[in-house]
């Protein structure tokens, strides 16, 4: 797979590039495209944070805590790499809480699952987190009901370690969750092998 890596005088590469994405950091003129993606309220079902309905005025809120992220943080906008780039989703590794290990998170719009996209964009953003060196192990979750996310964390390595519960914005409440962790011996591993 191709990938190429802008680095800036920051440890956050300004893009990463696969064979059919770009990853790059969102914008606030990404605020109307990001609504009108995230207002599909099966996302917003597997989903922990997003609303639903899903306002510019909530992608603008989004847009600006991005922006204050912390230094450690990797949060992209997924665009499909044609002549003029089209974003279709999110794709992060970021860490919740100083005592956790960073968590990867994604959605894609409705219109582009099932096409391999947001794998493609886990394989780059995980390359870029342990070849960084921040990161001992990323973890991830989702749930139970979303085979395809659970499709997508298994072809990128992760190791199943039980249930949990994660409350739903959307829903209301909480619901179980499959809990997953990749190290980054297991990365290493993987990366020999292929």
């Amino acid at each position: 797979m191709n990938l190429a890596v802008s680095l800036p005088s920051s440890s956050r590469p300004h893009f990463i590039e696969t064979d059919r994405l770009v990853l790059s950091r969102p914008h606030p003129a990404d605020a109307e495209r990001i609504a009108s993606l995230c207002n599909d309220r099966a996302l917003a079902e597997n989903m922990t944070v997003m609303p639903h309905p899903y306002t510019t005025d909530d992608a603008r809120e989004w847009l600006e805590t991005v922006r204050s992220r912390d230094e450690d943080a990797l949060v992209y906008g997924i665009h499909l790499n044609i002549p003029e780039r089209v974003l279709i989703g999110v794709i992060s590794v970021e860490r919740k809480a100083p005592d956790q290990d960073p968590e990867l998170g994604y959605w894609l719009g409705q219109g582009y699952r099932g096409r391999g996209f947001t794998t493609e964009a886990a394989r780059a953003i995980l390359r870029q987190a342990f070849q960084s060196g921040r990161y001992a192990a990323v973890a991830s979750s989702c749930r139970l009901t979303n085979i395809p996310s659970r499709r997508i964390l298994e072809k990128c390595g992760f190791s199943y370690q039980g249930l949990g519960r994660r409350h739903i914005r959307a829903l209301g409440h909480d619901e179980p969750v499959d809990l997953f962790r990749l190290s980054r011996e297991q990365w290493q591993r993987r990366q020999r092998a292929h």
